[in-house]
């Protein structure tokens, strides 16, 4: 892929980028759509000459016959609609393959966002990405039509007009390319003078986006707290500074074209007294005149369109950059892993040795980094049922999310079904795990949609998903839903409570049945009924599921058959609930502690 590191490379790396995502196919139909153009330049300038003869027809003889002109008022019918056929063609494969290039950067850019370094993605906003990936796919597309649809066909055109001139006389061929050149000037100092609008401008568009997103995530807790008038007028004065570097930037876009029209105006005046000149000496025909009249006009549209199309052009080019650079953002190396998992291997499930995890607590990678996991050394047998407990920070959604494969940048070994978690081949691992996070991930669909997500399965029998529904104490509160396993949940299950989010996830569980379960605080938001009936759900799983539970409260471990209690990154306890919660340490003080509260 090509690289766009600073100014010198962005022009030439926007083109390469777009030439690569071609391919070898698509560059033959545009070949074709170039050869379309050539005709439609000869095209479009060949009435100028056409009428030109007409004019010297009726003015050599008084008596001149519609007959004698007709040939050539056909030759100008024909001319406009074979010109308006290769059109036609040209912009039907130039409208195909923008929207085939345009599906496969969208498909290819969720796919690299989704395979990112998440210590990376942790550091941009979610609103800000989504207007990237929108902007800079936009900007593809909209260059390859400025290519072929403006630009060339333009270019083309005042080339060709310029050379019948040229036959013709070359003084006024000159006088056109002078107008050329001048209005090619003043577009050029057009877009040196505004170069960093367009930067500012994406800056501020990518800010208002990411604010909209961030406000929407948090509504109810906007309108809660009193802070709907303030982020109001906060939006209004975000509003308010784009609409003035925009207005800014339009006014002197008017002042360079008010500059252009005016020299488009004088090269025409120059044109017809040049040729008017010229045909009182009998040096052209009278109807030439008429011509280098025409062929101006050839020249000068594609001027008076230059600064929109170079204009646009390079903000296109500029969105052309992000993608590039959205698309070479560090993804994940854990997902290069190519190794089976060995689900039969009588080795333990998962086995750590000195494993050690550091991160930043700032956006900032180059801060000073701090210690997750310290020298972690676990073996977790296949069929045993763990829980873990820890203070918050202690360590515990660290140690789960290297054994998913989240985080590839640890020092020391983990070997998760007979392999070490790198080399693991990551699409096969999540086969074999199911997950539920602490905050419940809920997509905007059906109920089915949402339990049969991420278990492999598809057009699952009802009476599954009912069984799987019944295991997380949901089966009741979906069968009162309008359409039952039809019924839209709506995006981020804004219309279940936090429980009801939880147990919609954990129906997942029960329908995967994967050999390796790992809840993160899955059952928080439950009420102690709910809790105990899913925690029962989830003991009688089966022995041949591995069940890794982190729980805020200490009393949904009371099944588990063994306890790790983490602190600063290090198991400092061991044993089970019993054992734990009748001698000192870290788990029987935050027993103490939760009993305390709850009275």
């Amino acid at each position: 892929m090509p690289k766009i590191t600073n100014k010198k490379t962005l022009i030439p790396g926007a083109l390469g980028y777009l030439i690569s995502r071609l391919g070898r196919m698509r560059l033959i139909a545009f070949s074709m759509a170039f050869l379309l153009m050539l005709a439609a330049g000869w095209l479009a300038n060949l009435p100028a000459i056409l009428l030109g003869q007409i004019l010297d027809r009726v003015v050599e003889s008084s008596a001149t016959a519609f007959a004698d002109v007709a040939p050539v008022l056909w030759f100008i019918l024909l001319s406009v609609i074979g010109r308006e056929v290769a059109v036609w063609i040209r912009k039907y494969i130039v409208e195909n393959t923008a929207t085939r290039v345009e599906r496969d950067e969208f498909v290819g850019v969720i796919g690299h966002i989704l395979s990112l370094d998440l210590s990376r993605l942790m550091r941009e906003r979610v609103g800000a990405i989504n207007v990237r990936i929108h902007r800079s796919i936009e900007g593809v597309v909209r260059l390859l039509k400025l290519l072929f649809l403006d630009f060339f066909p333009a270019i083309i055109t005042a080339g060709i007009a310029i050379y019948l001139a040229f036959t013709r006389n070359w003084v006024m061929a000159l006088v056109m390319v002078g107008a050329g050149i001048f209005g090619a000037l003043v577009t050029l100092l057009q877009i040196v003078s505004q170069k960093g609008i367009r930067l500012e401008l994406f800056s501020a568009k990518e800010g208002i986006g990411a604010k909209v997103t961030e406000l929407l995530l948090g509504i109810d807790y906007v309108r809660a707290s009193g802070m709907r008038e303030y982020e109001t007028t906060a939006a209004g004065e975000l509003a308010e500074s784009l609409r003035a570097k925009e207005f800014r930037h339009h006014r002197f876009m008017m002042s360079f074209d008010a500059v252009k029209q005016l020299a488009e105006g004088a090269g025409y005046v120059i044109v017809v007294a040049l040729g008017a000149w010229y045909a009182s000496r009998g040096l052209v025909s009278k109807g030439d005149v008429l011509t280098f009249a025409m062929l101006y006009t050839a020249v000068a549209a594609p001027l008076r369109e230059l600064h929109r199309i170079v204009d646009e052009g390079f903000e296109a080019i500029l969105k052309v950059r992000e993608l590039v650079n959205l698309r070479q953002l560090p993804t994940d190396p854990g997902l290069a892993g190519s190794g089976c998992p060995k689900t039969k291997a009588p080795a333990p499930l998962i086995e750590t040795n000195q494993l050690s995890v550091n991160y930043t607590d700032t956006l900032d990678e180059t801060e000073n980094r701090h210690p997750a996991l310290v020298n972690l050394t676990v073996a977790i047998k296949r069929g045993e049922k763990i829980g873990i407990a820890g203070v918050s920070g202690s360590g515990k959604s660290t140690f789960v999310k290297v054994l998913l494969g989240l985080i590839p940048t640890y020092t020391g070994s983990v070997r998760v079904f007979g392999q070490e978690i790198k080399n693991l081949d990551k699409l096969a691992l999540s086969k074999l795990v199911a997950y539920v996070p602490q905050r419940p991930f809920i997509l905007h669909g059906t109920v089915r949609q949402n339990v049969e997500y991420g278990t492999a399965l598809t057009n699952v029998p009802a009476t599954t998903l009912w069984q799987a529904l019944q295991s997380a104490h949901m089966e009741t509160r979906v069968r009162a839903l309008p359409g039952g396993l039809d019924a839209m949940i709506a995006e981020q299950g804004r219309n279940l409570s936090g429980g009801e989010q939880q147990r919609l996830v954990l129906a997942r569980v029960f329908l995967k049945g994967a050999p390796l379960v790992i809840l993160d605080e899955a059952t928080a938001a439950l009420d102690n009924q709910s809790e105990a009936f899913v925690q029962q759900a989830i003991e009688s799983l089966g022995q041949d599921s591995t069940v890794i539970v982190i729980a805020h409260r200490l009393s949904t471990l009371q099944g588990c058959g063994r306890i790790l209690v983490f602190d600063n990154g290090q198991v400092i306890q061991e044993g089970t609930f019993k054992g734990l919660s009748e001698r000192e340490g870290n788990f029987r003080s935050l027993l103490l502690r939760e009993k305390s509260l709850s009275v």
